[in-house]
């Protein structure tokens, strides 16, 4: 099967994860620069008055040039203990929350430098709760055929529900259902069938 070329994101959205499940193999591309408006520092969860935006501090902001590889996560504020607290209260009633948290915890634990080597933390995390086996890498543009997605899954694409049905949220009689949100949404809402759900997703037109 073709390779899809994209980038990390922190926390993918269902859209995001939905495509790549129709590849066996991913390239991460890491030669591109840091762009504004985008997942790659950040994702959305269900929190209980709406959508709750977690973003990961850079050094140097958001103006800058550097490839994305290099890109250096702002350790002087303590963004870990705030996603986690954030993380663990949107989703402590969940009926899956207590299977994985001891899991994805060491995540908001370990000290990363690089923005890159966290968002592999957190693919590696998904893939196994999604029970999914594909390879993956990471560099420049592959010299092959290749299915182009960056740049692709954006917050601006946020509004659509790609899985076969309304899945039950933790919010939802309050706010309504979101749609589209980070993955662990999915993961602590439905449990083991996220995975196979995401594989049942309205193909991305690739």
């Amino acid at each position: 099967m073709i390779p899809i070329l994209v980038e990390y994101q922190y926390f993918p959205s269902l859209t995001y994860l939905a495509a790549l499940s129709h590849s066996t193999h991913i390239i991460f591309y890491t030669y591109d620069q840091f762009r504004k408006m985008s997942f790659r520092n950040r994702c959305v969860i269900a929190g209980a008055n709406g959508p709750l935006l977690l973003t990961v501090p850079l050094k140097g902001g958001r103006d800058q040039k550097s490839f994305s590889k290099e890109i250096e996560i702002d350790n002087r504020i303590r963004w870990q203990s705030s996603h986690w607290k954030s993380i663990c209260s949107a989703y402590n009633h969940s009926p899956w929350f207590d299977q994985y948290r001891d899991s994805l915890q060491p995540i908001f634990e370990n000290q990363y430098q690089l923005l890159n080597d966290l968002s592999l933390d957190v693919f590696e995390w998904i893939l196994n709760q999604l029970g999914w086996h594909f390879t993956h890498t990471s560099g420049d543009v592959p010299d092959r055929e290749f299915i182009d997605l960056r740049n692709t899954f954006t917050p601006k694409n946020t509004r659509v529900n790609p899985i076969p049905y309304v899945y039950r949220q933790v919010f939802q009689e309050r706010i309504g259902f979101l749609p589209n949100l980070s993955v662990i949404d999915l993961i602590f809402c439905i449990g083991p069938r996220a995975g196979e759900l995401l594989k049942q997703a309205t193909p991305f037109q690739l």
